[in-house]
């Protein structure tokens, strides 16, 4: 008897050859959606990851000393302005007062300020003092929601606090509540 020297069928050789790359396409297709994944969630402004964290949780006794410093100063923040003006320009004034209650003058207040739904959107500034005590930022493009204020005022030892204030859509805010 000879050997079979018949050649395959068709039908087998497409059957096989998809079976063969059915694997590939689905390895090509997941590589591909992970790809688009990460690409838009690295494009996404609300997307931010808090800058040297894994540095700041390391040295965290240096945030508990400036704790112990934010105390001994006794200093007294707070937002007695936030609103936006006609041209889009967002204002938030600052009261500064010392731990008896007097407006802190002559202090250096540097400000990081962010929009909560754009963290990675930081804007920083140094504010202006526009009489004893009151200090004015301004911000050139500001949006309605809740921001973060991270304040380092600088006056006989460096004083840090956090505010978070709501700029309410459409409407002037004086102190929030």
């Amino acid at each position: 008897m000879k050997p079979s020297t018949q050649e395959p069928k068709k039908e087998q050789t497409k059957a096989s050859l998809f079976w063969m790359l059915f694997p590939v396409a689905l390895l090509v297709t997941s590589s591909a959606g992970w790809l688009t994944m990460v690409s838009i969630a690295l494009d996404d402004p609300g997307f931010a990851v808090e800058s040297d964290y894994y540095k700041k949780a390391s040295k965290y006794e240096e945030v508990i000393a400036q704790r112990s410093m934010n105390e001994q100063l006794g200093y007294q923040v707070s937002l007695t302005r936030f609103e936006v003006d006609a041209s889009g320009k967002t204002f938030a004034e600052l009261s500064l007062n010392d731990e008896a209650g007097a407006p802190l003058s002559h202090a250096q207040v540097q400000v990081e300020a962010f929009h909560n739904a754009r963290a990675q959107d930081i804007f920083e500034l140094r504010a202006q003092e526009l009489k004893p005590g009151i200090y004015q930022i301004v911000l050139q493009r500001g949006r309605p929601g809740l921001w973060e204020f991270r304040l380092k005022v600088q006056k006989n030892g460096l004083f840090t606090q956090t505010l978070r204030p709501e700029l309410l859509p459409g409407q002037k805010q004086g102190a929030p509540s």
